[in-house]
């Protein structure tokens, strides 16, 4: 199917992949196959999320570095700030969030946007998905040495006015959340 159009809609993909890994899982050959012929369409993000549906854990590392290489591409052409639907798409963040991919992508626009998602979609500590819980993305940045953006995530979901989200202050409240 994907090699019979040359713009295929990139949703139907997924909605087929989704559909498939939900009665009889595809390989890895087969979603390397589905990988390569929609980045070469140029749907990248649909190319990310047939990746991240999947539970083979080894393709999440190849899914992740073609959204950096997606992101540093708009980062060295474009301004920053002109992001197209990728980095809006909730079903791209959550497939994220549920892989605990967070880590690896700190250093994208991805994260700003996952951090955004994580934030506006706090419930009550019972209520809120394992993987949206602001403890759990905190700890998982700690624990991969990222504590400056542990603990400033922790001062968001705080409320913490950004004067005084500072390096130090961010430390502070992360040793003192981790220490009780």
């Amino acid at each position: 199917m994907i090699t019979s159009c040359d713009k295929c809609s990139g949703g139907h993909v997924v909605d087929i992949v989704k559909h498939l890994q939900a009665s009889t899982p595809l390989s890895q050959p087969c979603l390397r196959d589905v990988f390569s012929h929609l980045v070469k369409q140029d749907l990248v993000t649909e190319a990310v999320k047939c990746l991240l549906l999947a539970e083979h854990a080894e393709l999440y590392d190849v899914a992740v570095s073609q959204l950096r290489a997606q992101a540093h591409v708009r980062i060295c052409f474009y301004d920053i700030l002109c992001c197209s639907q990728a980095e809006d798409n909730d079903e791209l963040i959550v497939l994220l969030l549920q892989r605990h991919l967070t880590t690896n992508i700190v250093n994208t626009p991805y994260y700003l946007k996952l951090v955004s998602y994580v934030l506006a979609n706090q419930q009550g500590d019972d209520e809120t998905p394992y993987y949206l819980q602001v403890s759990v993305l905190a700890n998982q940045l700690q624990e991969a040495g990222l504590e400056l953006e542990a603990g400033s995530l922790v001062l968001q979901y705080r409320g913490t006015h950004p004067l005084l989200r500072t390096f130090d202050a961010a430390l502070a409240v992360l040793s003192r959340m981790f220490d009780k």
